[in-house]
C-alpha cells in the first residue's frame, strides 16, 4: 500500500491537496483525532522555519538571540509577537521546501499551496476556535519572543521627556474636561 501511495506521488498521478494537512504540522509528528487541536501548529520543524525565516537562518541552532547580529525580518517590520498569518505563511513555506515541486506558484498541482495556506488560515480565523487559537499564539510568542512583551505599559522614569510629555498630556485633557463641565 505505501509502495502504491509513494510511487503515485513520484509519478504525480496522485496529488495530495492542500486541505489534506501533513503529520509535521504536529508536535511530535503525533495527530490526536480525539483531539485535533493537540499539538496542533507546535511542531519542532515549524519553530525553525519561522526562525529562520522572521528572526535569522543563524537563530535556528541557537538557543539564545546573539544580540550582535544584524536584525532580521521581524525586527527590521517591528514584529513583536506571532501572527495567524505568519504564522500559516511559515507553516506553507515549510511545506513547499519539503515537496518535490521546483518553483513556487500559487496555482501549482503539485502543492496546491494556495488552498494548504487558506484552509488553515480558515481554521485560525474562525471565531469559534478563538480559545485555541489565542494559547497557541501566546505558546507561539514564547517560542520566538521570550524577551518582548507587547502587551505591556510603558512606565516612563520619573522626570524623564517621556514622563514630563504624559503629564502634561494629562493636565490638558483634565482642563479640557474641566471647561466641558463648566460649560464654557
Amino acid at each position: 500500500m505505501h509502495f502504491r501511495i509513494r510511487q503515485g506521488l513520484c509519478s504525480g498521478d496522485l496529488i495530495v491537496p492542500g486541505h489534506s494537512w501533513p503529520i509535521f504540522l504536529y508536535e511530535g509528528s503525533q495527530f490526536d483525532a480525539a483531539d485535533p487541536w493537540k499539538g496542533l501548529l507546535r511542531s519542532a520543524l515549524l519553530i525553525m522555519g519561522f526562525k529562520h525565516i522572521f528572526i535569522a537562518p543563524s537563530s535556528v541552532d541557537a538557543s539564545e538571540l546573539d544580540p550582535s547580529t544584524k536584525g532580521g525580518n521581524a525586527e527590521i517590520h517591528g514584529m513583536k509577537k506571532v501572527t495567524k498569518a505568519s504564522l500559516v505563511y511559515v507553516a506553507t513555506q515549510v511545506r513547499f521546501a519539503l515537496s518535490s515541486a521546483t518553483f513556487w506558484s500559487r496555482t501549482d498541482r503539485v502543492t496546491d499551496s494556495h488552498n494548504f495556506y487558506m484552509s488553515l488560515l480558515d481554521v485560525l480565523e474562525d471565531c469559534e476556535n478563538s480559545a485555541h487559537v489565542q494559547k497557541l499564539l501566546k505558546w507561539w510568542d514564547r517560542k520566538i519572543f521570550p524577551h518582548s512583551r507587547p502587551d505591556a505599559v510603558v512606565i516612563p522614569d520619573e522626570g524623564s521627556p517621556l514622563d514630563r510629555i504624559l503629564q502634561l498630556k494629562m493636565q490638558q485633557g483634565l482642563a479640557r474636561a474641566a471647561e466641558v463641565g463648566s460649560g464654557q
